[in-house]
């Protein structure tokens, strides 16, 4: 096994920054579509 941050916690860092930057996309234009969001209008 290599030393170093294991592949799963750099996996879930990257989908972290990725979410980051979606949310940050999100603010500045409303195109983004976030499925997740679709339970406020549906409730």
């Amino acid at each position: 096994m290599k030393n170093g941050p294991s592949p799963w916690r750099s996996e879930l860092n990257a989908i972290a920054q990725l979410r980051n930057e979606n949310s940050r996309l999100e603010k500045s234009s409303r195109l983004f579509f976030d499925p997740f969001n679709l339970r406020k209008f549906a409730a």
